[in-house]
């Protein structure tokens, strides 16, 4: 008995001395694979919940012009879209309040002032600024899928737009992962996105995955993979295997960036919802008028393959698996681009050395449980794309203390929803 014990800290301490500058572990929840239970339908959507004690999800299909999608939205989510959007602002005026405090050496009577002000009329007049100056940019479309919200739900139409505007503002750490040809386990891409924000932001009370089915010329159907109440994309998946994972791009003062322009999650989702390969996203991302400074990964599957962009207001670089700069701590792969969850270029040894220890046998699995577990990334959500199958494993952080790279996976399958009908095109309405 001894014996193996010691065998088996041997074996442990093994691996994990393969994970350098690592603090997390393997996390070994079980998979959650559940059918979605249908709760509603109406006209031009359904909604649908997956969910295993606290571990939920909701999902909704939605067909039609942005307008009939965003009606049949309101419809279905009012109740969940109103308790985010006041949430969120209340969490937002405290995050701002901490941030003064936190930051800045005050007299007692100027921080008792700061708590017991009202900071909220600020906050909507940046906003409000933010949407005024990107309005003469913005597809028509946004706006009447907002309209249609709001008409629906009774939402105040400039609560949606000022809540979708707030990533304009703040951007998040994360990681990004693509891994193909001789780095997965059967040649085939998967992506890792990884969101290291607020994981006590109360958005998560409300997980939506939201597959859009849009009479557009030109879109594809595809999921955005967020929150109740924000339209914009932080993680989005299409039926044509096109995958999208963000972070932050903190570099110098050198690298421009403008408020005055077309908002980088509206860039986000039509990127995935037009695209059919690389080189569509690519000419999307470049023909927009761009904003904020932000790291994008997009997977393809039609080109088994990904590409790492650093995006910004006047520059565009574009990375494989070959022309990144390469450092001890970020060592060149064949079949894998990386970004982890630090400031770029990262001198943090964990994800390096997690990627190169998994060399060959890269799978979905692995992703989730040792990438996002070993290196502690995705606070707030975490998303694999296993494009073949059309199915993603994910999670979301809980209430103010479980992360979701701490929680059980959820197996969400693509398949049907992607090729689902609307209840008009059944015959039902």
């Amino acid at each position: 008995m001894k014996k193996q014990l010691l065998l088996i800290l041997l074996v442990c301490s093994l691996t994990f001395a393969a994970y350098q500058d690592c603090s997390g572990q393997v996390n070994n929840k079980p998979l959650l694979d559940i059918p979605p239970k249908l709760l509603k339908t109406v006209k031009n959507g359904e909604k649908y919940l997956v969910q295993d004690g606290n571990n939920t999800v909701y999902i909704l299909n939605v067909f039609g012009s942005p307008y009939q999608m965003g009606y049949a939205s309101g419809l279905l989510m009012a109740e969940e879209m109103k308790e985010n959007i006041s949430n969120m602002f209340q969490y937002i005026e405290n995050e701002l309040k901490d941030e003064i405090l936190s930051n800045f050496k005050l007299p007692t009577f100027v921080i008792k002032l700061i708590q017991k002000a009202n900071a909220m009329p600020l906050i909507r007049a940046a906003l409000q600024w933010n949407y005024l100056v990107t309005l003469p940019y913005t597809n028509i479309r946004w706006q009447e899928e907002f309209q249609g919200i709001s008409d629906a739900s009774g939402i105040k139409l400039m609560d949606l737009i000022h809540l979708n505007l707030f990533p304009e503002l703040t951007q998040a750490a994360c990681t990004i992962v693509g891994a193909w040809s001789t780095a997965s386990v059967d040649n085939v891409i998967r992506q890792l996105r990884a969101l290291d924000w607020s994981p006590d932001a109360p958005v998560n009370r409300y997980p939506l995955i939201t597959v859009y089915h849009s009479t557009e010329k030109g879109s594809n159907v595809f999921a955005n993979i967020g929150f109740a109440g924000l339209i914009g994309s932080i993680t989005a998946f299409s039926a044509n295997g096109i995958a999208m994972s963000e972070k932050v791009w903190l570099p110098g003062s050198s690298v421009p960036y403008t408020y005055y322009g077309y908002p980088w999650m509206y860039v986000f989702r039509d990127t995935a919802q037009f695209s059919d390969n690389l080189q569509d996203a690519v000419k999307r991302i470049y023909d927009a008028k761009r904003t904020q400074r932000i790291h994008i990964g997009i997977g393809s599957l039609s080109d088994n393959s990904f590409f790492g962009i650093e995006y910004s207001e006047k520059i565009i670089n574009i990375y494989n698996d070959k022309n990144y700069t390469y450092t001890p701590a970020h060592p060149q792969m064949d079949g894998i681009m990386f970004w982890d969850k630090h400031v770029q270029p990262s001198q943090n040894y964990c994800l390096g050395s997690i990627l190169e220890d998994g060399y060959g046998k890269i799978d979905t699995e692995f992703l989730f449980r040792v990438v996002s577990g070993v290196h502690e990334t995705g606070n707030a959500q975490v998303c694999v794309f296993d494009f073949v199958n059309q199915e993603i494993w994910v999670s979301y952080s809980f209430g103010d203390n479980e992360n979701a790279y701490d929680r059980s996976p959820i197996r969400i399958q693509f398949g049907a929803l992607f090729k689902a009908k609307s209840a008009s095109e059944q015959g039902v309405y």
